[in-house]
């Protein structure tokens, strides 16, 4: 988030930004509130091809838990992402 804020302060762009990025005052960047509804965005997960540690995995598992909550849409994994959660699953159960 630093980068963006940089980026705005420079005279740069503008983006849209989480509510809690108010708490970080730059000089120079203005946080206009959206009126309802709020944006709504679809978003991925990114990470480095062949990555193997338990950490990549156990958020992987949990952006998983959260997508296949009632009412969200878009449940299926893409073939690398449930992959991904499958090996670690088995690290888990081999620790």
């Amino acid at each position: 988030m630093p980068t963006i804020l940089g980026l705005i302060a420079a005279g740069v762009g503008l983006s849209f930004v989480p509510e809690s990025v108010q708490q970080y005052p730059w000089r120079d960047v203005r946080y206009v509130p959206l009126k309802p509804p709020a944006l709504m965005a679809t978003l991925s997960v990114a990470y480095r091809k062949g990555a193997l540690s338990a950490a990549l995995h156990n958020f992987i598992d949990i952006v998983e838990l959260e997508r296949t909550k009632p009412g969200r849409e878009n449940k299926r994994a893409p073939r690398s992402l449930a992959r991904c959660g499958a090996r670690a699953r088995h690290a888990k159960a081999a620790d």
